[in-house]
């Protein structure tokens, strides 16, 4: 995947032209501004063919089948199928699902031996197909629809698991930097064709679902075969406790989902009553734009592309449009757009997370996968059934859009600040792509400051300067004030018995040059 420029790869270039820039001396601004030309030039080829890829193609194509099936109510209803059947089948299937996920953590042997077998493909493209089949037969016959809706329904919940679980084993073969790109553009490929299919009749709703997974089960295998799988096994952090990140992040990420899925339904019943289909489609195309433009903002900030980086700002979108809204000052169908977009990047966060957990643990990507969309599946469940549940219950008094709004935030900022932080979720989405056999540098400096007592903070620090960069880039990189690089620095040079940059440099280069020669 990495394309080479006489015997130089991109992202090599990309980074030689933005240190150099860094280092600069005062007085070269029109060779700083051609080097970030150059830079720049570099790293859109790269995003571009990341964008464009067969596994952003496939993953992107796996999610708007889940998404068309799930979401799309001609799927489910007819004269003879009652509105309050599509609930119980959305509730069944997420909880299926949900199992189905956690059984596949817990067996992971025996599911990748299901997965490395020769009829996989066939068996996962039939399922998924014939699910999708069944739930459509059932939609359009009301005399058979109960019996063969949950038999489809059953089938999807298989099939979607062993899907999905194989796009996770691929994505985590991947580096960070290609994960973002690859997991953008596929959830951005979903969202933007999702509300389409609401303008469809019933009969292409069904052609569009059958050849979706179809398409993907097709792009993951022809993938496997001009690829062999990769691994970044030598990136692997030694004693990492197995999940001990992804239970973190999937209960903290599945707090945010469930208040984001327990928003008020008079929220979105609003919202559908002033257009239908074409309003939510609206909607929904809102909620891509801005979290493609958060991303992207996130990205600029960074000077990289990261992911993890987009945790922060989508978690003070979701504030500010809760406080606005909470003074009056947002429509209903504002409202729902920003929760659109929670959702959809806590989506990409996730999925990124899990990918760059799953490449860099000793434990299985299947149980990383399996356990992670799990128990984000059970959260995303619970807020769905939660204000139902109350509402059902005699006397119960009706939720109020002011009180959902003030539990909102309080519970957005408790979990940014104590539960999850903003520096595990970059420790988890945000690692170098490391050949094989070779440790990160990121692992190195960890080890090698905790090593010599620095704080977390400086072991940061010493990273980003043990890459080249200068004082200047390193305050832009962590968002620190002037001094405090200055202090960090200093307090760096000292532990380590060291005077200058390039001193540190080479004992962090010798300290990296044991550790891999330990690894082989």
């Amino acid at each position: 995947m990495n394309r080479i420029v006489g015997g130089v790869r991109l992202e090599h270039l990309a980074d030689r032209e933005l240190q150099s820039m860094g280092n600069a001396a005062p007085g070269e601004d029109h060779r700083n501004r051609e080097r970030t030309r150059t830079a720049m030039r570099i790293l859109s080829l790269r995003t571009l063919r990341l964008v464009v890829s067969p596994t952003a193609l496939g993953l992107g194509l796996c999610l708007l089948w889940m998404y068309t099936l799930f979401f799309n109510a001609s799927v489910y209803l007819n004269a003879d199928n009652p509105a309050q059947l599509r609930g119980s089948v959305l509730t069944v299937s997420y909880l299926l699902i949900a199992v189905l996920r956690l059984v596949s953590a817990v067996f992971p042997h025996r599911i990748d031996g299901i997965l490395a077998s020769r009829a996989a493909p066939a068996g996962i493209a039939a399922a998924t197909t014939t699910g999708t089949l069944f739930c459509a037969l059932a939609a359009f016959n009301g005399a058979i629809s109960v019996p063969v809706l949950w038999i489809g329904i059953l089938l999807v919940a298989v099939g979607s698991t062993l899907l999905v679980t194989e796009w996770g084993r691929v994505f985590a073969t991947h580096g960070s930097e290609q994960i973002g790109a690859e997991t953008l553009s596929a959830h951005m490929l979903a969202t933007l064709l999702f509300p389409l299919s609401l303008l469809l009749n019933p009969v292409l709703v069904v052609v569009l679902m059958v050849c979706c997974p179809a398409g993907s089960v097709a792009l993951l295998y022809l993938r496997s075969k001009r690829e062999p799988p990769a691994s970044r096994t030598g990136a692997a952090t030694p004693g990492k406790t197995p999940l001990s990140g992804v239970i973190k992040f999937s209960v903290g990420g599945g707090i945010f989902v469930l208040l984001l899925t327990a928003a008020p339904s008079s929220l979105f019943s609003s919202t559908a009553s002033i257009g239908g289909s074409f309003v939510f489609g609206i909607v929904w195309w809102l909620a891509a734009a801005c979290s493609l433009a958060i991303v992207a903002l996130s990205s600029q900030l960074a000077r990289r592309f990261r992911v993890g980086y987009v945790y922060r700002s989508v978690v003070v979108t979701l504030i500010f449009g809760y406080v606005v809204s909470l003074f009056g000052g947002i429509a209903a169908e504002n409202l729902a757009a920003v929760i659109a977009v929670g959702y959809l990047c806590f989506q990409i966060i996730l999925w990124a997370a899990l990918a760059n957990y799953a490449g860099d643990s000793e434990a299985s990507p299947i149980t990383v996968f399996g356990f992670g969309t799990g128990v984000y599946q059970i959260f995303a469940l619970l807020g769905a059934l939660l204000l139902g549940g109350i509402s059902s219950i005699p006397g119960a008094p009706a939720v109020d859009m002011t009180a959902y709004l003030v539990l909102s935030i309080s519970a957005y900022v408790l979990v940014y600040m104590f539960l999850l932080p903003e520096r595990d979720v970059l420790a988890l989405t945000d690692h170098a792509d490391v050949p094989h056999g070779h440790a990160s540098l990121e692992l190195v400096c960890q080890e090698f400051g905790k090593g010599h007592g620095l704080s977390q903070r400086q072991i940061e620090v010493l990273t980003l300067a043990a890459r080249g960069h200068n004082q200047i880039r390193i305050q832009q990189e962590l968002f620190l004030a002037p001094g405090t690089v200055n202090t960090h620095m200093y307090n760096i040079y000292r532990k380590l018995n060291i005077h200058s940059h390039q001193e540190l440099i080479a004992l962090v280069e010798r300290e990296k040059a044991r550790v891999d020669a330990e690894g082989e």
